[in-house]
């Protein structure tokens, strides 16, 4: 038989298989033809179904695409291949082209390879879920489709399972890994699936059980151990301090797959709050990161220890990256807008905000550091109603009426800002801080009251309301009288301190003099 002839039986056979009648065509052809052009493919094939997982396997695959870049086997071969290496984003990106060569392989000579086409698609299906959360939806509409063609198919039906486990979507979930172990009670991935979901619900001894049991039956996974090290760590107390639960199970999952980023963070955490070794904790949370950059619990953690020994650079560097890899980690939009706010980044900061508020509209903090952005760089309009948006997300929050009311002033609405002062002051009033925060409070809404009543006056001085100004100008004087009794002796430095409030203080007492003589002309007359 000539190599053409082996080869279109290879080719229409199902590609995917162990089949008796599979292994002998291509051990045949690998023999018989070691010129033939599907013999790197036909290599491949044999190396994957052995689980030989090592670069050579993935060398042959993509030698055996270019010798043949018509054939269907050959494009199959490689998707399997990189799958089998952990090349999990080359497996999805060659799903394309394969299934181009094996409908054009059909259409050239009139079959239907539907084989090799749910071969194409399972293989990307699960890359996409190795891959991890952000590609669940794509990994979710090839397992679909893979069931439409093979409904009954055990493999989809688990990945399907655990892609909408990804995506939250817990009920169907459930329903079909119960199904894949009602044909496979000692299926390990369903096992961890249902453990990882009553984790996620809040069922901890459930979670342990079905987590311990997947353990059980693959001691070798190293997901599984990260799972129940975690739900260890959710039940608190000894299960966190005993270094036989939570640590233990990090420490496995590291040791059975160093590629792991959550065990490393996992550890990073056991260190920085039970072993009391920040050092060890600094070095777990920079494997994880490095590992991946979308690890969100490793990466708030880092970029705390990064701020509190003043490492900004270090800091700014990862949260970009974090960013990068992953752009909807709102954590590392909102810690990156902070950072660049406090270095009076500001252009940037509002980019950084804007991205993390388009991911989460409810985070009042982030709405407060947008405002405190525009308002450094003169866009004063915009502050005011990003102001107003803290407070209706929040009406008893004393920074939003704090921040509408310097917005306000700042754009010259200053009878608005009057009226938000009086709001935040009857808000610091009701609430409880601790006693440094509520004298920071009072100081500070006290001032700034005067300071908005002491422009008050220069307003109306130039619209000619005389009253209004004495008024106001009084009033300034009343406040900072009252400021002055309070807080002088708690001034540590009073002429720094004082500064402004004797600013205010001649201020207000210049606008008296201006204002008082003109009144009482007007009286006379």
């Amino acid at each position: 038989m000539c190599p053409s002839a082996f080869g279109y039986l290879i080719e229409t056979s199902d590609t995917s298989s162990e089949a008796r009648d599979l292994r002998a065509l291509v051990e045949s052809y690998t023999r018989l033809f070691a010129g033939g052009e599907l013999r790197e493919s036909a290599l491949t094939w044999i190396a994957v179904e052995n689980k030989d997982h090592t670069p050579e396997t993935l060398a042959l695959a993509r030698a055996g695409c270019q010798r043949a870049p018509e054939s269907p086997f050959a494009h199959v071969q490689l998707i399997r291949a990189a799958a089998l290496c952990k090349e999990y984003r080359l497996a999805v990106s060659s799903s394309s082209a394969a299934r181009g060569a094996v409908q054009k392989f059909g259409d050239c000579f009139g079959i239907h390879l539907w084989r090799s086409l749910l071969a194409i698609d399972m293989s990307a299906a699960d890359a996409n879920t190795q891959i991890g959360p952000e590609n669940a939806a794509d990994a979710e509409y090839l397992y679909r489709k893979c069931l439409e063609v093979d409904p009954g198919n055990s493999q989809a039906i688990l990945g399907l399972g655990l892609s909408l486990c990804a995506l939250g979507n817990y009920d169907e979930c459930r329903q079909l890994l119960k199904a894949s172990l009602e044909k496979d009670e000692q299926n390990h991935l369903a096992l961890g699936a249902l453990g990882h979901v009553l984790l996620v619900e809040g069922d901890i001894s459930g979670a342990v059980e079905y987590l311990q049991q997947a353990i059980t039956v693959n001691p070798n996974h190293a997901a599984h151990h990260v799972s129940l090290g975690n739900a260890y760590w959710k039940m608190g107390d000894e299960w966190q301090q005993d270094k036989q639960y939570a640590y233990a199970s990090w420490i496995s999952a590291a040791k059975l797959d160093p590629s792991v980023s959550e065990a490393f963070s996992g550890l990073g955490k056991w260190y920085q709050q039970r072993g009391n070794d920040r050092d060890r904790a600094k070095k777990c949370f920079i494997k994880a990161v490095d590992l991946n950059r979308a690890n969100g619990d490793a990466g708030q953690a880092l970029a705390e220890m990064y701020l509190a020994e003043g490492s900004d650079d270090l800091c700014e560097d990862l949260l970009v990256k974090a960013t990068e890899a992953k752009h909807d980690q709102q954590w590392a939009w909102k810690s990156l807008g902070f950072l660049l706010l406090r270095q009076d980044n500001h252009e940037r900061a509002i980019v950084a905000f804007r991205n993390s508020l388009s991911l989460d509209r409810t985070d009042v903090l982030c709405w407060e550091g947008l405002c405190e952005s525009y308002m450094a760089i003169g866009r004063m309009g915009t502050s005011v109603k990003v102001a107003k948006k803290v407070v209706e997300l929040d009406p008893g929050r004393v920074s939003g009426h704090w921040l509408c009311a310097r917005a306000c002033m700042f754009a010259n609405d200053l009878e608005a800002s009057l009226s938000y002062f009086e709001s935040a002051a009857k808000y610091a009033s009701l609430t409880e801080f601790i006693p440094d925060l509520q004298a920071a409070w009072t100081q500070s809404l006290s001032v700034g009251r005067a300071e908005c009543l002491v422009a008050c006056a220069e307003k109306w001085y130039a619209e000619g309301l005389l009253g209004r100004v004495v008024d106001s100008s009084n009033a300034a004087l009343e406040v900072l009288s009252i400021h002055i009794a309070r807080f002088e002796d708690e001034a540590e430095d009073k002429s720094c301190s004082s500064y402004l409030i004797w600013s205010l203080i001649s201020a207000a007492c210049t606008w008296i003099l201006r204002a008082w003589p003109m009144l009482e002309t007007r009286a006379d007359l």
